[in-house]
């Protein structure tokens, strides 16, 4: 395993509230010894400059692996998200509650369609 890799030991969420204390309760919040946590709960008031600069700070980290965001959450960010070509984190939009999972979406989905079609 890649010296990078072995780093990446972490999960991180962008989710509201109860999105986010679904998957802590499951034991992947972190706390680092910079007082960084993996998780950023938002909510309807939560500015776009806010989740823009939560979600970047999460793919600069080199303690994560993959970060969970929430698709309507990761929709207010969406060209932050489409820009970002990076393998590590790795970027899993999931759906919750209050709105239905929509896979034209998902920036996961519209990199395996370009793999997949050869751009």
């Amino acid at each position: 395993m890649s010296n990078q890799m072995e780093k990446r030991t972490l999960f991180s969420i962008i989710a509201n509230e109860e999105t986010t204390n679904s998957f802590l309760i499951t034991g992947i919040g972190n706390i680092n010894k910079k007082a960084e946590k993996n998780y950023f709960i938002t909510t309807d008031t939560t500015s776009v400059d806010d989740i823009k600069n939560k979600f970047i700070s999460f793919t600069k980290r080199d303690d994560i692996a993959i970060i969970i965001i929430a698709q309507n959450i990761a929709d207010r960010i969406r060209h932050v998200i489409d820009a970002y070509d990076e393998i590590y984190p790795s970027i899993v939009e999931i759906p919750t509650k209050e709105s239905k999972y929509k896979p034209q979406n998902d920036s996961l989905m519209k990199r395996a369609e370009r793999i997949l079609s050869g751009e």
